[in-house]
């Protein structure tokens, strides 16, 4: 017998609940494969609970339906927002993907986001995703977790967001926010806690890793996901100090700042947060500022070289030096790559990413 903390299952209340994806062009594809296998591994173990129908469908939607080039130049088929009514829909989640900056503006999609009296149980967005909840309004004077070099820009076109930058997964009463791409599995799993208890939550991650043979990422642990940061055992004070950095990466700070700002001596610092993190402070530091320039670089016109001071670098000669080090190429054909047509796609033949249409 399996005791289920807070929820309790019985035939009565076991049913079939429909989840909508909302993807556009570009989707991260990892993120609905996760999504896809978190409710595939729910809908096995209720089924072995209970002989009536129950359990989960996810279904994988778009603004104008059709296919849906992913991230890895892989199509997928979606219904169109038309052909289904929101009310039908037990959750939704925007997932993750560049389409998202295009469809934050998008009426149509706004508009159906924003159907009186048709609101789902619960809704979610994955990283890039909050500016679509936030531009249909939905997350007016909410707490919300997004990606930290997104924060500036969310603040300035959505100022009522309370935006928060110490978790990775937010919930705010029915809302879900993720702030990172790659947490398709943890905001699958935080709305199936929701319905059925952390316990059977736990035992889906159980049954995930024994499947993929340890291969899912550890942020999906239940003691982690919520946390900033990859290692449930990582002190306060190195947890602090991410933060810290992460929030002054475009200043030009040194290893003592990093040090003072958690009461420790510089040796002592460096040596628990290479052991806590696997990465020295100063390679976390440049990590994260390549990934602000990525991030510019893709979604802006900024020239190099104010790219390279927004994320705290002396130089767009000093940028270019840690792209070629780094990414093996230099940031100007970095961003022509990036602008470039996607390569033909391949068709995908979805088993898990099934569309229903009744």
């Amino acid at each position: 017998m399996h005791s289920y903390q807070s929820k309790e299952l019985s035939e009565e209340s076991s049913s079939i609940k429909q989840v909508g994806v909302i993807v556009s062009d570009g989707v991260i594809l990892a993120d609905l494969a996760e999504i896809a296998e978190v409710f595939f591994v729910a809908d096995k173990i209720l089924s072995s609970m209970f002989s009536r129908s129950n359990g989960y469908h996810f279904s994988l939607l778009s603004v104008m339906g059709g296919m849906i080039t992913t991230s890895s130049s892989v199509q997928i088929g979606t219904l169109a927002l038309k052909h289904v009514a929101m009310s039908a829909f037990d959750s939704i989640i925007i997932a993750d993907g560049r389409g998202n900056f295009a469809d934050y503006k998008n009426q149509q999609l706004l508009q159906w986001l924003r159907t009186p009296t048709a609101d789902p149980r619960r809704i979610a967005a994955l990283c890039t995703g909050v500016f679509v909840l936030a531009g249909a309004g939905l997350l007016d004077h909410r707490k919300v977790a997004t990606h930290w070099a997104l924060r500036d820009k969310l603040h300035r076109e959505f100022p009522k967001v309370d935006i928060q930058s110490s978790d990775i997964i937010i919930q705010d009463e029915n809302v879900f926010t993720s702030a990172d791409s790659g947490t398709g599995a943890e905001i699958a799993l935080s709305l199936i806690e929701d319905d059925l208890g952390g316990s059977f939550a736990n035992r889906i991650e159980q049954s995930l890793t024994v499947r993929q043979h340890h291969q899912f990422k550890p942020a999906i642990s239940r003691d982690s996901a919520f946390k900033t940061g990859e290692k449930r055992h990582r002190s306060d004070r190195i947890q602090k100090s991410l933060l810290w950095l992460e929030e002054h990466m475009a200043s030009p700070i040194n290893l003592a700042d990093a040090a003072d700002h958690v009461a420790m001596s510089e040796r002592n610092f460096q040596r628990e947060f290479k052991r806590e993190t696997g990465q020295t402070p100063h390679s976390f530091l440049t990590r994260i500022r390549l990934e602000a320039a990525c991030l510019y670089l893709k979604e802006s016109d900024l020239p190099i070289e104010k790219i390279a001071r927004r994320c705290g670098l002396v130089s767009g000669e000093h940028l270019s030096r840690l792209f070629r080090k780094h990414h093996g190429i230099s940031p100007g054909e970095y961003r022509r790559k990036e602008d470039s047509p996607p390569p033909s796609p391949i068709i995908l033949s979805t088993a898990h990413l099934h569309i229903h249409q009744s």
